[in-house]
């Protein structure tokens, strides 16, 4: 039974759906322009609406679509408590690295398509493709109403994709303003959130919103599984297990008889600064954990563990697809209980912090088609901790080999979320699936940006990974800033490489891993490294697109690293727990022997 050192939350029924009306986006007191607007000209011309919350609460922008599919065009109209100016921009990661931009300014009444590539002024785009249709200023507020089409094909501009299916993940937006007659810096009147601009079962908006509304329809229940108020400690590093019992569950309110699927995952985070990364392992154990302890090696030998859910800054809520979920609850490839790995990252010895962060399981008793699963790629369980990175601009090659689909894949498998994590001096990143020797396709982040999206959920829909497949996965990393050598390793300041893909139906590989030095041979990826001396760009340069062997992007981070010395890491005591038998070994694979 879990003691003093838990803490979870529990509710019988799913989140309400948010109701806030654009009229209420403002408060009442000022937003009469806007709601001026909003009865001329917003309520008619404009399908879908949401509202950016910005850094400084009760402030932020209003944002306005329609989607012109005949023309291929999306009519835009943004609306900000500004008297200068005010800009809103589609960002791969979430920041103004590779972001596409459109600024209107008040003194001039003009628009101006521009991008950024790095964290400084947008630069004005060559090819123009924004046309402004209506602007006002009054009263304090900024309102401007613009087009373009879809896809202009300007390598300056990101392509606005179909979005209305929550296999894809939603576009990244970003908006800032200010009361200088020209585009300065906006200092805290700036916003980000994820949008949804085509509608998933009837629903646009911020990806909260979508969110809040789909589990209200779809979910039975949800369970909060919260780290108790810890005191984060003055080290640059530091981890934390949580853990929740079989009983713990159900004390939670976990139906216990029912077999269930967890069909939603909405992070809960209290002090994100400070909180690196968590990741949750589930497992089939149902015994008791010592005195709520997080007892690995007991877990690991009775039926292993396997990854979950995962969370990195900019980290939002996701669904699963229609098709599948993740088996919690009675049977015998369910899980029953879980851990939950805390990383925090306090370099800056701040004082008197505590975390309240966790995780809330959405779930139902209507089971889907599938059971889903994650596998993980590069050097997930980091075996290469203490390796250099190398000087300079350098990319590290991970070659999953084909042996590891073909012993492990009992079918075809439908990818529906890609996932890339490097930490800060990751700059490009991509995942190749080889097929009988050719590249079948590519998916890749132009910009990497830890600090926005440390986990990049790269927007695409579904695709197949057939038994007899390969998969590279390649990251570039530039360390020509750092004043110390940067490794492999578990510390906040180190570097990795790893890449998930979320698929279904669930096929049974050890821990999920296809990995650098992996204890099973037919999955261990072998590694290949090599400096470059420059990289190609798509987004934001003339494409000089390389051989399949080239890279594409890198990003320059200049924060100084180091290498800590630390206690081994979570999932490398789980490795080593389950390689002091043979029969651990196949066990490791939650639900039993190898096929």
């Amino acid at each position: 039974m879990m003691k003093h050192l838990l803490f979870a939350t529990c509710a019988a029924t799913a989140a309400a759906a948010s109701s806030v009306s654009p009229a209420e986006y403002f408060p009442a007191d000022i937003n009469a322009p806007y709601v001026s607007w909003l009865a001329s000209r917003g309520e008619t011309k404009f399908d879908h609406s949401a509202y950016l919350a910005g850094t400084i609460e009760g402030e932020g922008v209003a944002v306005h679509w329609t989607i012109d599919s005949d023309a291929s065009k999306i009519r835009l109209a943004v609306a900000a408590q500004a008297t200068g100016w005010v800009g809103f921009g589609l960002a791969e990661a979430g920041g103004m690295k590779g972001s596409d931009i459109v600024l209107y300014e008040a003194a001039t009444a003009t628009i101006t398509d521009a991008y950024a590539v790095e964290y400084v002024a947008p630069k004005t785009d060559d090819s123009q493709d924004w046309t402004l249709l209506h602007s006002q200023v009054e009263d304090g507020f900024i309102i401007f109403e613009a087009e373009r089409l879809l896809d202009t094909g300007d390598p300056m501009d990101r392509a606005i994709g179909f979005d209305g299916e929550f296999v894809i993940p939603p576009h990244r937006v970003i908006a800032a303003w200010g009361d200088t007659p020209t585009v300065s810096y906006h200092g805290d009147n700036r916003a980000r959130s994820a949008l949804r601009f085509y509608p998933a079962h009837d629903k646009s908006g911020t990806e909260e919103d979508v969110f809040a509304d789909e589990m209200a329809q779809e979910a039975e229940g949800y369970i909060d599984l919260i780290m108790p108020n810890h005191p984060i400690s003055l080290d640059e590093t530091e981890y934390v297990d949580l853990c929740f019992s079989h009983e713990d569950l159900i004390n939670l309110g976990m139906p216990a008889d029912v077999p269930l699927h967890i069909i939603g995952f909405e992070p809960l985070i209290d002090s994100a600064k400070h909180l690196h990364h968590l990741v949750m392992f589930g497992s089939g154990f149902d015994g008791d954990l010592t005195n709520g302890s997080c007892d690995q090696t007991a877990v690991a030998m009775s039926g292993g563990l396997a990854l979950t859910w995962g969370y990195a800054p900019g980290g939002v809520p996701w669904e699963m697809p229609d098709e599948a979920g993740v088996p919690l609850g009675p049977g015998e490839d369910s899980y029953k209980m879980f851990y939950l790995n805390y990383h925090y990252d306090n370099r800056w010895q701040d004082t008197g912090i505590t975390d309240s962060s966790g995780v809330r399981i959405y779930y139902t008793s209507r089971k889907r088609q599938y059971d889903a699963g994650i596998l993980q790629l590069g050097d997930p369980i980091v075996q290469l901790a203490g390796e250099p990175i190398g000087q300079g601009l350098v990319r590290h090659d991970f070659n999953c080999p084909s042996s590891c689909t073909s012993f492990n894949f009992r079918e075809e498998v439908t990818v529906y979320k890609e996932v890339l994590h490097m930490h800060e001096k990751g700059e490009f990143m991509f995942n190749e699936i080889i097929r009988d020797g050719e590249v079948m396709r590519r998916a890749s982040v132009d910009y990497f940006d830890f600090e926005q999206a440390g986990l990049h959920e790269v927007q695409q829909g579904t695709f197949t990974i057939k038994p007899g497949d390969s998969i590279r996965t390649s990251c570039s990393f530039n360390t020509t800033s750092s004043k110390k050598g940067i490794e492999y390793g578990y510390g906040s300041q180190d570097e990795m490489c790893v890449s998930y893909m979320h698929y279904y139906p669930k096929q049974k590989i050890p821990l999920g891993v296809c990995g650098a030095n992996w204890f099973f041979p037919a999955c261990s990826a072998t590694l290949t490294t090599e400096p470059i001396s420059e990289v190609e760009r798509v987004f934001g340069v003339v494409p000089s697109i390389p051989d399949i062997d080239g890279v594409d992007d890198t990003e320059i981070f200049d924060k100084e690293t180091s290498s800590a010395s630390l206690p081994l890491h979570f999932s490398s005591l789980l490795a080593f727990a389950c390689a002091s038998t043979t029969a651990a070994l196949l066990l490791f694979s939650f639900g039993g022997p190898l096929p």
